[in-house]
């Protein structure tokens, strides 16, 4: 059973890497006119989203720091 869930775990990890971060870092490549590489897809998608997702952390960490307070002490 637990060998099921891994392998279930690694195809949707794998599919993720392959349909996420190595299209995105394709496009990226090919925006810039160079050649492409597999490694250098995964990394340029990983290093993308993972500055998408810093900056969505950043702005909602901006919203909620200035969201009016609704307690009664202030």
């Amino acid at each position: 059973m637990a060998e099921i869930i891994l392998r279930i775990i690694g195809v949707l990890i794998d599919g993720l890497i392959e349909g996420v971060f190595e299209s995105t870092g394709r496009k990226i490549l090919s925006h810039w006119g160079m050649k492409s590489n597999p490694f250098v897809e995964i990394l340029l998608g990983i290093l993308f989203w993972a500055a998408v997702f810093l900056l969505l952390g950043v702005l909602i960490l901006a919203v909620v720091a200035h969201w009016p307070s609704t307690s009664a002490t202030d």
